[in-house]
């Protein structure tokens, strides 16, 4: 069997992603998930779990999670074009506010590590929700 490759193009295909890798009615750990995406928009096959992530990490130590992955990206078998975030926290209901503020988080990695960044996911026990990174102004063009 060949291993799992999606191409990812639309919102749609990378939510379809993460129902793959992380499965609906599964407990959820406080975690993060980092997937690599190459330039031919197939996801790399191996995808990063950073377990215990509870707390969004203080300013002072901001740098590290964007040398972190860099680091992933600097070691990863091809070239990387974009990068994709899943965040997972036990409960029934989201997103709350620290789960925004977790979005945002993720996005600034992003930045910082100069690649785009498809919309961030969250999954909890029962719900996989978008966290675009401006849902006001999202909403506000629809």
């Amino acid at each position: 069997m060949s291993p799992y490759r999606p191409r990812i193009r639309t919102e749609f295909d990378l939510e379809r992603a993460w129902r793959i890798i992380a499965p609906p009615d599964e407990p959820r750990p406080h975690a993060f998930w980092i997937m690599l995406i190459g330039d031919d928009r197939r996801a790399f096959t191996q995808v990063i779990q950073v377990e215990e992530a509870f707390k969004i990490p203080p300013p002072a130590r901001s740098h590290v999670f964007p040398d972190f992955v860099t680091e992933l990206v600097g070691q990863a078998p091809a070239t990387v074009e974009r990068l994709a975030f899943l965040r997972t926290r036990p409960g029934h209901f989201g997103p709350t506010d620290e789960d925004l503020a977790w979005a945002e988080c993720l996005y600034a990695v992003a930045r910082d590590v100069g690649l785009p960044c498809e919309t961030v996911f969250l999954a909890t026990d029962l719900v996989l929700v978008p966290m675009p990174s401006d849902p006001i102004g999202a909403a506000a063009s629809a």
